[in-house]
């Protein structure tokens, strides 16, 4: 596939930031958390507000320029890739596709400057809205308690709530604390808690009165070749350092790489890595049916990679500091975290066969 030559420069760009800048904080990240310092540096270089529209102070990239940012930066930090991910193309994604959208540009423009930034429930974008036990009562008053957020130390938090009996959709820039940290399975580089809710109407802005769950099931499917990107950038990863691996590391006097079962899975898997990154990278991914088939595929070749990757590793694959543990954990949880599988696999399912497919 030929890049054009604003995507290959944008690549050199992004592939140099993250070997100088991401790939010697990556452990850090993992065990600290991500540092204000970095978030800066993604937004001096146009990295944080990728896909949003320069009149809201983004980028202002095309859609095939952003995959290769998130690409390249999930190669070294998928709990970057995925923070980069939920700010651009789902907080903001959700703000600027509102019929509000006017009342909440200075928020667009604040998290693509990279001064703020938000957070979001994991039962919001799994679109298990219907555990949600936020609501807004007669005087207007936010009240109750949202289940795992991811950034809930963020300066936004979008939030499903009940209103006159309604599921609708809010921002909130005031009126939450957090509580107890949770343990998390994959992102860890990412805050992870429960947050209590106490907003008074000026601390809440709705984004949509249309059902949440729709609404947000719609901004997670055509951001589907977003997590494409993420998932082949970590399958990239997995693939190469065990290939590194398996060139140093010697079992009965010869290198692994030179026994068979080792080189044919590395040489199949890279092939299948190759392929799906001309897709993911290409103009045909861009249609929204095409970019969820593209997710499917990539987030279960990450998987696989990174499992095979833990293989070859053996033991040693399971210390942080080889750092391809993460990406095992990290491909499981970008699979759980961006939306229902079973009501994905529905929806592409009618899509090629139609309305009678998978209804049973």
């Amino acid at each position: 596939m030929k890049l054009t030559e604003e995507q290959e420069l944008i690549l050199s760009a992004v592939n140099e930031f993250s070997e100088g800048t991401i790939a010697p904080k990556a452990l850090d990240i993992e065990r600290n958390g991500i540092p204000e310092e970095i978030i800066s540096s993604l937004s001096r270089n146009g990295f944080m507000g990728a896909a949003i529209p320069d009149t809201l102070g983004g980028a202002g990239l095309g859609e095939g320029s952003y995959r290769l940012i998130l690409e390249s930066i999930a190669k070294y930090s998928p709990s970057l890739a995925f923070f980069i991910y939920i700010q651009n193309s789902v907080a903001a994604g959700l703000m600027m596709a509102s019929e509000r959208k006017e009342e909440l540009a200075s928020a667009v423009y604040d998290i693509a400057s990279g001064r703020k930034s938000s957070g979001i429930s994991l039962d919001t974008v799994t679109s298990r809205v219907s555990e949600v036990t936020v609501s807004v009562d007669a005087s207007a008053r936010m009240t109750g308690k949202l289940g795992r957020v991811f950034n809930p130390t963020g300066d936004f938090v979008i939030s499903p709530a009940l209103k006159d009996g309604k599921e609708v959709l809010f921002v909130l820039d005031g009126g939450y604390r957090t509580e107890t940290e949770l343990t998390r399975l994959g992102f860890r580089g990412i805050g992870f808690s429960n947050i209590a809710i106490d907003a008074l109407p000026g601390n809440f802005r709705m984004i949509s009165e249309e059902k949440a769950s729709l609404r947000l099931a719609d901004v997670l499917f055509r951001s589907s070749g977003a997590v494409a990107a993420i998932a082949l950038g970590m399958a990239e990863a997995s693939i190469q350092k065990a290939l590194d691996y398996a060139n140093s590391r010697k079992a009965f006097n010869a290198k692994l790489i030179e026994f068979q079962p080792v080189a044919f899975s590395l040489s199949s898997m890279r092939s299948e890595i190759e392929l799906l990154r001309e897709y993911v990278l290409s103009d045909a991914a861009n249609d929204e049916l095409a970019g969820l088939k593209a997710k499917l595929m990539c987030t279960d070749l990450a998987v696989r990679a990174s499992r095979l990757s833990l293989q070859v590793h053996g033991g040693n694959g399971y210390f942080d500091d080889y750092q391809i543990e993460k990406y095992y954990r990290d491909s499981m949880a970008l699979q759980a975290f961006t939306g229902n599988r079973t009501e994905e696999m529905i929806r592409y399912s009618r899509r090629l066969f139609g309305n009678e497919a998978a209804r049973l």
